[in-house]
Formats: structure tokens, C-alpha cells, sequence
């Protein structure tokens, strides 16, 4: 039985629309290409030259089209395939100067910082050494004042208060005092001034500080002067 023209448009719309959204639910990559679909119109036609009454369920049609979807999926299959082996070919050559450079640059900065960090030093012990001179100068101030009147023990606290104020500057800028007294006598850290049996105090250990010692990370600013136990 032969199709109303209409009738035939009306399947020719449909096919379109229905062959549209088969071939689209297999698009992967703008990359990978499909065959065209000539190939599913030109069956339509034959199965609508030989007077068929359902061209778009007959057996013959759908198996065509069957092979035909196959075949896109194969191409792709091998495009995707071609892809990445051109990925890993990629990966190969690049991925040694890829790591080579991130290692240059992990290098780059761990020197910037250290620099960065060492010049920081050598400024704080710059400040600390000249600091330090003042101090001194205070603590024999402190020792020749004598608290035997109001006035006099008036004098010693605000030089002690002077006195902490300036060693909290001196610790904000990362200065510490060198641990002396029971400690092992430190040919680093320490200066020995004279060295006498003390009691208490093993052979070689400081006894006594006279002046305190300081320093800075790993940065002597000045060593403590001490009395070594002999």
C-alpha cells in the first residue's frame, strides 16, 4: 500500500529527528568525527522505494542502521584510542622537564629564603651588639647604686624597668642569653675568664657568668664571659 505524500514527509520528519538524536547520544569529543548520515538516508529511500508500509521498523532498516551506528562507535573507539597514545606520548617527552623545572624552582626559593632569612640575622645582630653596649653600661650603673634610702630604691627600679624593657627588644628581635651557669663549658658560646675549684660544680662545668652572652638563630652576637669549675 503506497504513503500519502503527506504521510511520508511526516515519516521523513521524524527519521530525521529520531536519527538526529541517535547519532548526537554518540558525539564524544569535538575532536571525533561521525560518518554522516547519507548512508542511513540513502537505505530510507531504498526501503521506501520497495513500497515498505513501516521503512523505519523494518528489519532490514533497522539492521543498517545497526552497522552503521557500529561503525561510528569503532571510529571512535580508534580516535579516542589515537588520542591518548598521543597523550602519553606527550607525558614522555615533557614530563622529565616538567619535574626538572619544578625542582629548579623548589631550589630557587629555599635559596631566596635562606638568603632572605640570613640577611635578617646579620641586621639583628648588628642591632643587638650596639644594644648590648648600653646594657652593660646599665647593669654597672645598677651595681654602684646603693638602696639605702627611699630616693636611692627609686633609682633601682626605674633602671630595672629600663633594663626589661630593653631586653624585650632585644628577645622581638630573636636575641637570647646563652645558658651559662651548670652548663658544660661551650668553646662556642662561651669565653672562660679564669678557671677555680667551686664547689657543687664538676670539672669543666661554668660555675659563674660574669657577662651575659647572646645570640641570635645560630648567630653568636657575643659570648658569655664565665668562671669555669677546674
Amino acid at each position: 500500500m503506497l504513503l500519502h505524500k503527506s504521510s511520508k514527509l511526516a515519516i521523513t520528519l521524524t527519521f530525521v529527528v529520531a536519527s538526529s538524536v541517535d547519532i548526537a547520544a554518540f558525539v564524544i569529543s569535538p575532536s571525533i568525527s561521525f560518518a554522516p548520515r547519507a548512508a542511513i538516508t540513502q537505505l530510507f529511500a531504498e526501503e521506501e522505494s520497495k513500497g515498505s508500509d513501516d521503512i523505519l521498523n523494518s528489519p532490514a532498516f533497522l539492521k543498517r542502521k545497526v552497522e552503521i551506528l557500529k561503525a561510528d562507535i569503532e571510529k571512535a573507539d580508534a580516535d579516542i584510542e589515537a588520542e591518548n597514545a598521543l597523550l602519553a606520548e606527550v607525558k614522555e617527552e615533557f614530563t622529565p622537564d616538567i619535574e626538572r623545572l619544578e625542582r629548579e624552582f623548589s631550589h630557587v626559593r629555599a635559596r631566596s629564603y635562606n638568603e632572605t632569612t640570613s640577611a635578617d640575622e646579620r641586621s639583628a645582630v648588628i642591632v643587638a651588639t650596639a644594644v648590648l653596649d648600653s646594657i652593660d653600661n646599665f647593669d654597672r650603673a645598677l651595681s654602684s647604686i646603693k638602696c639605702e634610702t627611699d630616693a636611692e630604691k627609686e633609682v633601682r627600679t626605674k633602671y630595672q624597668a629600663v633594663l626589661e624593657k630593653v631586653s624585650v627588644a632585644l628577645g622581638e628581635i630573636g636575641a637570647v642569653p646563652i645558658e651559662t651557669v651548670g652548663q658544660e663549658f661551650d668553646y662556642e658560646m662561651h669565653e672562660a675568664i679564669t678557671q677555680m675549684p667551686m664547689e657543687g660544680f664538676e670539672e669543666g662545668t661554668v660555675c659563674m657568668e660574669y657577662v651575659r652572652g647572646y645570640k641570635i638563630g645560630d648567630r653568636l652576637v657575643r659570648p658569655a664571659k664565665v668562671v669555669v669549675a677546674a
